[in-house]
């Protein structure tokens, strides 16, 4: 059984979260080539990438002090670190869309 604490299953709700508005957009932005939807897609996914780097940060500490499991550690970060892929591969998809 993987357990995760309160605040490691929060950050990984925020940064889902915000990658399904991403996803969103993403669907739009195909469609419409809106620039203000491709702006809102890569300053989301920099937004990501910080957030991923802060909440690994974060978890290191709380493994080191013992508040988490080292099991529940590798699926922590695998799950951080596909977020961040996806939102850096949508931005990279708007690079190409835009002029």
């Amino acid at each position: 059984r993987i357990l995760f604490s309160d605040l490691a299953l929060s950050e990984v709700k925020e940064i889902f979260g915000i990658v399904c508005k991403i996803i969103q957009a993403m669907k739009d932005a195909l469609n419409t080539q809106n620039p203000v939807l491709v702006d809102f897609i890569m300053n989301n996914s920099a937004v990501i990438a910080q957030k991923v780097e802060m909440s690994a940060e974060g978890h290191e500490k709380r493994l080191v002090e013992g508040l988490c499991q080292t099991r529940s550690s590798y699926v922590f970060l695998d799950i951080l670190y596909a977020f961040k892929a996806i939102s850096w591969h949508a931005s990279e998809a708007m690079k190409k869309i835009t002029p």
